[in-house]
């Protein structure tokens, strides 16, 4: 509601508390034009904002299957099966879940479609002795030799030693010889080190 006084404008900004009109501010303009309606600013607490909960993960049935965190983000969740990055609202998400997307991309990864996994027990096999004949020349190449020896070292040992036990299933190329350097030999070399210094000073 504006009053004129003169030139002068007068802005009553006006809420309903029990249906009764309550003036909450007074505005003041000196020009010739009406000022804009101002309201003061609300003062009611931020919005709730929902967070992810690691119980969906295994209690509701609708999400359980289904549903991941976010990294990073509390606020989103994310399809495990048509991997959309949605708003961890729980009625968002159930609606989510009847999504023809969603069906479509779930009908090969659901229960009821999953072959059960038969629990097989992972068995230790001792290494045999032309795996251990690989490793003592890879680790001779690593000390005394360049890597692209080996072909050669691998074709004069089954010449030289064709009678020992296992030199001649020996296959130890430079690629073969490489990788067991890289992914055996070293990581073995650098438990056994810190093993050896433990919590103390190196230099």
């Amino acid at each position: 509601m504006l009053v004129q006084l003169e030139n002068n404008y007068i802005s009553l900004d006006q809420v309903k508390l029990k249906n009764k009109p309550v003036f909450v501010g007074l505005v003041f303009c000196r020009s010739g034009l009406p000022p804009a309606v101002m309201r003061k600013p609300s003062k009611n607490k931020q919005p709730y904002v929902q967070k992810f909960r690691k119980e969906w993960e295994s209690d509701p049935p609708e999400l359980k299957e289904w549903i991941q965190p976010v990294p990073g983000d509390e606020t989103s969740a994310r399809c495990l099966y048509c991997s959309a990055i949605l708003k961890a609202h729980f009625g968002l998400l159930v609606e989510h879940k009847k999504t023809k997307k969603h069906e479509k991309s779930a009908a090969p990864l659901s229960t009821a479609s999953r072959q059960l996994r038969i629990p097989f027990q992972s068995v230790p096999r001792p290494m045999s002795e032309t795996s251990v004949a690989e490793a003592g020349m890879a680790l001779l190449v690593t000390c005394h030799s360049a890597i692209r020896n080996s072909d050669h070292l691998t074709n004069l040992s089954k010449r030289l030693f064709s009678s020992a036990k296992g030199v001649n299933g020996i296959k130890l190329g430079r690629t073969k010889c490489a990788a067991l350097i890289k992914n055996v030999l070293a990581p073995y070399f650098v438990r056994d080190l810190q093993d050896d210094i433990g919590d103390g000073w190196y230099s």
